[in-house]
């Protein structure tokens, strides 16, 4: 019995749905992932009738999403959407990639914002374009470390359904972007020339919300000063909520380092809430939680 066969036998009612759990009948179109080893619901696996259609013809295996979710660098994280008023308490990884979501009165759910130090863009647009048409994708991504120049044009960066848009440093470090779904209208869109830092307005039924991304270098000549005059610009006050997310190299797991202190006390003074509360950055020898999540939002 191959992996794309329909399930038509008696002994298909052995086989529980490897995504439902319940059992797979004879008469119930099913898939079979090759790497789980599981019997999957059409219905469950999110395949269109069309695209069924296809599986049958081909010669290929299939594997379910849950375990090409598990195959990519961003594994760790769920992109499952919520439908909280306030963002809850984000998850980081070894592999430096958040998930989080907040509310952007959208009707009936929320808008998810997945962040990532991706470290050079391009090898990585294979595995977003993956997430990108998982059926709880995010509504906006940020990158950070983008490493792009203005040779990279922007199809080649490109998401189906989403805009980018991105300010670049060089191929060798530095540079943001932030991709919103077309769902998700959007505002105005600032480039700050200061700092590396780039916010979009995103129209809500009560109000504007603001997503940012920042990186800031762990051996910028920008200090805190330069940070809070860039975060000022973007006029926070005018906003239902708000949501900056980046790489900002202050080491949260170290509060009474003078750094720390500073960027408290500016993120603080801006009416802002650090919610990050795990390492983001894991080694060997060492853990840090330097890629953090601002928020207007006390609750999380």
């Amino acid at each position: 019995m191959t992996s794309l066969e329909i399930m038509r036998t008696k002994a298909a009612v052995k086989f529980p749905c490897g995504v439902c759990g319940k059992q797979v009948k004879g008469h119930q179109p099913a898939v079979f992932c090759e790497v789980c080893l599981s019997w999957i619901h059409c219905r469950c696996s999110h395949l269109t009738a069309s695209q069924y259609r296809e599986l049958q013809l081909s010669k290929g295996g299939w594997c379910c999403t849950t375990c090409e979710h598990k195959a990519l660098p961003f594994a760790d994280h769920s992109l499952t959407s919520t439908t909280s008023l306030d963002p809850p308490r984000p998850v980081a990884s070894p592999a430096r990639a958040t998930a989080c979501t907040v509310n952007f009165n959208k009707p009936a759910s929320s808008l998810s914002i997945y962040f990532s130090n991706c470290r050079s863009l391009i090898p990585k647009m294979d595995e977003l374009r993956y997430i990108c048409c998982l059926p709880d994708s995010p509504s906006a991504i940020a990158l950070c470390e983008t490493w792009l120049d203005s040779s990279i044009q922007d199809c080649e960066v490109s998401l189906p359904n989403y805009r980018l848009f991105r300010r670049d440093r060089d191929r060798h470090g530095g540079g943001i972007a932030l991709f919103i779904h077309n769902s998700a209208p959007v505002g105005k869109v600032t480039y700050c020339k200061e700092y590396e830092l780039l916010s979009a307005e995103v129209k809500g039924k009560s109000g504007l919300v603001l997503v940012a991304v920042v990186y800031r270098s762990p051996d910028t000549d920008c200090d805190l000063s330069s940070l809070e005059v860039a975060l000022g610009s973007c006029h926070l006050s005018k906003y239902r909520n708000i949501m900056i997310v980046g790489d900002f190299n202050v080491g949260m797991n170290d509060p009474q380092s003078p750094l720390t202190r500073n960027f408290l006390s500016v993120i603080n003074g801006l009416g802002l809430h650090q919610l990050m509360d795990e390492p983001t950055r894991v080694t060997n020898h060492s853990s840090s939680t330097i890629d953090l999540v601002l928020t207007t939002s006390t609750r999380h």
